[in-house]
């Protein structure tokens, strides 16, 4: 089964929700639904990669800065 049926299907439980949403928000493509979730998904791992990078800066700077 295609991503993007899935997610549509378990994010809006009535048949004219979904198909409501997948015809304004995606141009009636499952495709484009499954795509735009991927992305998401990517971004936030990218997101949360960054937040752990500049954390572990900062604790190396705090390391240096306070070793005797």
């Amino acid at each position: 089964m295609p991503l993007g049926f899935l997610y549509l299907r378990l994010r809006y439980w009535k048949q004219d929700a979904w198909r409501l949403v997948l015809t304004k928000e995606y141009q009636n493509s499952y495709g484009n639904a499954g795509k735009a979730l991927v992305e998401s998904g990517i971004r936030g791992v990218l997101v949360l990669l960054l937040a752990a990078w500049i954390l572990f800066g900062l604790c190396l700077i705090y390391k240096v800065l306070t070793a005797p």
